[in-house]
């Protein structure tokens, strides 16, 4: 089973989680792009209560490289994520579940979203993401780490810009000279209260999750172990 990339967005303002589920179903927004000659879509399916808000499944098209006669051209491929609005984080909050290489183009239709669909005033570029960093990272393993086997650290020294190393990391003298000398930026370990493997990374603030997870695990993990760490 493929891991899943999770990640938290949020509007500085707010906005009102069910005032939006009453409308997202049978939303269709669109917009330009220079590639393509039509409009690239975004519709939100198979809405579904959850015990703080609600999900839906987002579709989404972006443009896709295709070859031509005269040399690139571009049609258009669509994707599905699945989106988590939830009241338990800041005044509202919407969580990411799919590829980490997708989160960015996510992030920019949930802009959209709330431009046309949220609260008055709202610009696209405001959505703030839950932020996650090397103290984080620690106070999160200290709080769920039951054996930590692999994790990437930053500018060890001068002449070293990154270093990974892989086993029993919190028995390993060598981490303990990383973790003094460097940033740790990413880090996967087995969860002391799920017994299953999750990464944590500070370039995505994602949170990634490894085998046999289903999303309500996922959001309660997030809502418990991660966010008890943040004021949100």
């Amino acid at each position: 089973m493929a891991p899943t990339s999770t990640t938290i967005y949020f509007p500085p303002s707010g906005y009102s989680v069910s005032s939006l589920q009453d409308i997202i179903d049978g939303i269709l927004l669109e917009r330009d792009d220079e590639k393509v000659s039509e409009p690239l879509r975004t519709e939100f399916r198979n809405i579904n209560d959850t015990n703080n808000g609600f999900s839906a499944a987002m579709r989404f098209e972006v443009p896709k490289k295709e070859s031509g006669w005269d040399g690139a051209e571009f049609g258009k491929t669509t994707h599905q994520s699945r989106i988590r609005f939830t009241n338990s984080i800041s005044n509202g909050g919407m969580m990411i579940f799919g590829k980490s290489d997708l989160h960015n183009e996510i992030q920019s239709r949930l802009d959209d979203l709330l431009y046309e669909h949220g609260p008055d005033g709202f610009s696209p570029g405001e959505l703030e993401q839950v932020e996650i960093d090397r103290e984080n990272i620690e106070d999160i393993l200290e709080s769920d780490r039951l054996i930590e086997s692999r994790a990437t650290y930053k500018s060890l020294d001068e002449n070293t810009s990154s270093a990974s190393l892989a086993g029993r990391l919190e028995e390993s003298d060598t981490a303990e000279r990383f973790e003094q000398r460097g940033n740790k930026v990413w880090v996967i370990y087995e969860s002391e209260s799920y017994d299953r493997k999750v990464g944590l990374t500070s370039k995505n603030n994602a949170a990634v999750f490894y085998g046999d997870w289903n999303n309500d695990e996922m959001a309660i993990y997030w809502y418990r172990i991660i966010l008890n760490e943040f004021d949100v």
